[in-house]
């Protein structure tokens, strides 16, 4: 099917019957040209055909249509009702077959935010990348109203114990991923339980999002990140990847956004961008640090608001993506980030490949948590 027609196809929401068009018209900023956005051959484009088994199985998204979207693709999808809360499973076919009995799989955790869908994870990149990768792919229900809002923060680690038991999990291969709500969840849990994940890849979020702030929101959960002595020597390699037409915008982050929603300061930037640094043997930033890149030459440094190493341009879907990492006292550049242009508040069609790409290097001794650099 042609992914474009599928822009004003109705699907089925909690909230009712959307498309969608009406979808990503909700996500933007001033900022956003939805003309460009819509372009053939554009990332409006690639995210719906990442989109369509969601967009056309909405009313039953475990229908044996559903089902056959994936087995065609290589991945048992199955909805697994556990007494602390639910979750979707992706499994590899091959994991299956006798000659795999003793193969181990790298998991990987997909969280999105404010949402109940877990469905709607599945249309966000990683899952297609489970698919090409042989992963084993974990999406929990968060925000169970039966649960407190505490556990949902630990989930995926809760989890674990489970899925070692259950699955062929390689330990030395458990990744965070996560959007929105869910990228502040991958963040928390990569740093609360850094012995357990070998990395984390958060959209729609800035570094140290989610920790108390100046204003904080009425019915937002915030958190406090637990960076101390010993987690400070184990490093936490992470990628984040932001829309530079977000609503509201997340970047650069020189920029102090004072909208009536979602406040954020310079001070706090800083603030919170040492969650991450103190982790990764990178050295504090300040804000004359950030406000020094408003006259960069160069794109990257510019767009994000950062002093940034291994800069680059490339352009995926007809789109530019900016690249940077923050150097690290030891060499080894574990903090990525990468700015998308045009882009509302959904991740990039590109965001699970090439974090992946980045993620992939990085293991984590499951004895002695350190975190290895495989070159």
């Amino acid at each position: 099917m042609d992914s474009l027609s599928l822009l004003d196809h109705p699907f089925h929401t909690p909230g009712g019957i959307t498309s969608p068009r009406e979808y990503f018209n909700r996500l933007f900023s001033s900022e956003f040209d939805f003309e460009k956005y819509s372009a053939r051959g554009g990332m409006l484009e690639a995210i719906l055909s990442l989109s369509e088994n969601r967009i056309l199985h909405s009313e039953d998204m475990f229908c044996s249509g559903s089902l056959a979207y994936w087995e065609i693709r290589g991945l048992r999808k199955s909805y697994i009702r556990d007494d602390s809360g639910d979750y979707i499973l992706f499994t590899p076919l091959s994991m299956e077959k006798p000659e795999n009995a003793n193969r181990k799989y790298p998991l990987i955790f997909t969280i999105c935010g404010f949402n109940d869908e877990i469905d709607l994870v599945e249309t966000l990149g990683f899952t297609h990348l489970a698919a090409e990768e042989e992963l084993i792919q974990v999406l929990p229900l968060i925000f169970d109203p039966n649960r407190e809002p505490a556990l949902d923060r630990d989930r995926p680690y809760t989890l674990l114990d489970r899925l070692k038991k259950d699955l062929p999990v390689d330990e030395t291969r458990i990744y965070m991923t996560g959007f929105s709500h869910g990228g502040i969840l991958s963040q928390w849990n990569g740093i609360a339980h850094i012995d357990c994940f070998a990395g984390a890849a958060a959209a729609g979020i800035r570094p140290g999002d989610g920790a108390p702030r100046r204003i904080q929101l009425p019915g937002f959960f915030y958190y406090d990140y637990p960076v101390d002595e010993r987690r400070k020597k184990l490093h936490l390699p992470i990628v984040l990847c932001i829309g530079m037409a977000e609503q509201p915008e997340h970047i650069p982050l020189y920029h102090e956004n004072t909208a009536p929603v979602f406040e954020h300061y310079l001070d706090e930037h800083v603030m919170h961008l040492r969650y991450i640094t103190r982790l990764n043997e990178i050295s504090d930033l300040d804000g004359s640090d950030l406000l020094a890149c408003r006259d960069s030459p160069n794109d990257s440094e510019r767009v994000l608001g950062l002093p940034l190493v291994n800069t680059k341009t490339e352009i995926y879907f007809g789109v530019n993506h900016y690249f940077g990492d923050l150097a690290s006292s030891d060499g080894v550049c574990r903090t990525r980030f990468i700015a998308v242009e045009n882009q509302p508040h959904h991740p990039s069609a590109a965001w699970a490949r090439l974090s992946w790409d980045f993620l992939k290097h990085f293991t984590r001794n499951p004895l002695t948590g350190e975190s290895v650099y495989n070159p």
